[in-house]
């Protein structure tokens, strides 16, 4: 969203040179743009990319690209019904508590 606002609301400003105003090259900006576009196009990208490969409905792709491919072995994947519900907390552990984690 910040880019976007950015892109639709971009001014050029000028450079203070020895207290003159000189103004960009247009191709400079043009530059500074592909350079930036260049990194941030790539997410839309590769997540309709993955989207296109992925078997299933259109609901189980999404939730099955929104989850990380690989874990570390130590980490445990609780199932979708328990996250939110509080189920990620140890018993007997307050809210501003420090617990030590666990290998499996």
């Amino acid at each position: 969203a910040i880019f976007i606002a950015n892109l639709i609301f971009y001014e050029s400003r000028p450079v203070m040179v020895l207290g003159e105003a000189i103004p960009f090259p247009k191709w400079a900006i043009g530059i500074g743009w592909m350079i930036t576009m260049s990194s941030l196009v790539m997410v839309p990208v590769y997540f309709f990319y993955k989207l296109a490969i992925t078997p299933g409905t259109l609901k189980e792709r999404f939730m099955k690209i929104s989850q990380p491919e690989e874990l570390p072995p130590h980490v445990e994947v609780l199932p979708l019904e328990l996250l939110g519900s509080g189920a990620g907390k140890a018993d007997g552990v307050e809210d501003n508590q420090q617990q030590e984690p666990t290998a499996v």
